[in-house]
């Protein structure tokens, strides 16, 4: 890892149309796929706090807790509409 700039090089294997793709629709195969690994991790984060919130007990302050950490990962989001910090908002696209 390059400490300096914070990025580090790797060697993926991806298949031959993705790369076609990446390369008619980008200009920047590298920032590409970083937005669409951070968009995968948020939804995952998005979808772990969902289940917890189904599985939570029905008490006050432990579904506070995980609603805050649910609404955490949507706002980390790197769509702009994730911003709104409205549960409903956040509710109805983790299963986006």
């Amino acid at each position: 890892m390059n400490t300096a700039t914070g990025y580090t090089r790797v060697n993926l294997t991806i298949p031959k149309d993705i790369i076609a793709y990446l390369k008619r629709h980008t200009a920047n195969m590298s920032s590409y796929i970083s937005e669409a690994v951070r968009e995968r991790i948020a939804r995952e984060k998005r979808e772990k706090a969902l289940r917890e919130i189904l599985a939570a007990k029905a008490t006050f302050r432990h579904g506070a807790e995980i609603i805050s950490r649910f609404i955490s990962a949507c706002i980390m989001a790197s769509a702009p509409e994730h911003f709104s910090g409205r549960i409903t908002h956040c509710l109805k696209h983790v299963a986006a």
